[in-house]
């Protein structure tokens, strides 16, 4: 197969296959239903949330931060790398979005309840796990990668290093402990974006093997230029 019909069955394979699209529905019903059913405040909430007029901690900049970060490059890879439309596009990059921070708040209450600091009600573990799910979305890109196997394995070994440190929160009353929770945390913040960021970014490859260009490279005895310096020799 030549280089050019290798690499069009290989978008069509990863990407052009259509059923996958509809998960996306699924996972979205179930987080409108534990969203709305939960908390009938929701939309008033996140718009608060968005306008920075919600409460909020010194976490919060991080969290809304890479939020962002994540959307853009959502947009960026769903759209100019992956060719999908505007629609999919928008919505795989929200779904991501809003995973990873789900991700790093179903960790962090679950831990903490182990750590006797966790106070997550029931509710609010069911909401933090309908958002996680919606990243089910984009279930097609998803690429178990060397650069994905390596952030997972820092990122876990993250929060048991932060467990084995006492599990220091930003609002304990000494400030040391404190400076240490604000660490672990926004270095975790952080990490569950990456992870997320990462689990998409391979269905394709990024250094595409490219055939040398004509007139270049070496010059085997089935090119044209090989064979008339062979003839051109053998004559008196």
């Amino acid at each position: 197969m030549s280089f050019r019909n290798r690499l069009v069955a290989e978008r069509f394979l990863a990407l052009r296959v259509p059923w996958p699209d509809w998960i996306f529905v699924p996972v979205l019903i179930l987080w409108v239903v534990v969203n709305f059913g939960f908390y009938p405040a929701y939309p008033s909430f996140i718009l608060a949330v968005g306008t920075f007029r919600a409460h909020s901690n010194v976490i919060f900049p991080i969290t809304w931060g890479c939020a962002l970060l994540l959307f853009a490059y959502g947009l960026w890879l769903f759209h100019r790398r992956y060719a999908l439309d505007l629609v999919r596009t928008v919505v795989y990059a929200i779904a991501l979005s809003f995973a990873a921070t789900s991700l790093f708040e179903i960790l962090y209450q679950n831990v903490g309840i182990g750590a006797g600091v966790g106070n997550q009600s029931l509710e609010g573990q069911a909401i933090n796990l309908s958002a996680l799910l919606l990243a089910l979305s984009s279930l097609r890109f998803w690429r178990l990668s060397r650069p994905f196997l390596m952030s997972a394995v820092l990122f876990l070994g993250g929060w048991l290093l932060w467990l084995a440190a006492g599990y220091p929160q930003i609002y304990n009353p000494s400030a040391g402990l404190a400076s240490e929770g604000y660490a672990f945390n926004s270095v975790l913040k952080v990490g569950a974006f990456v992870v997320v960021a990462l689990l998409v970014s391979f269905a394709l490859p990024w250094i595409e093997e490219r055939p040398p260009a004509e007139g270049k490279g070496p010059i085997s005895e089935e090119t044209p230029v090989a064979a008339s310096t062979a003839e051109s020799a053998t004559r008196p």
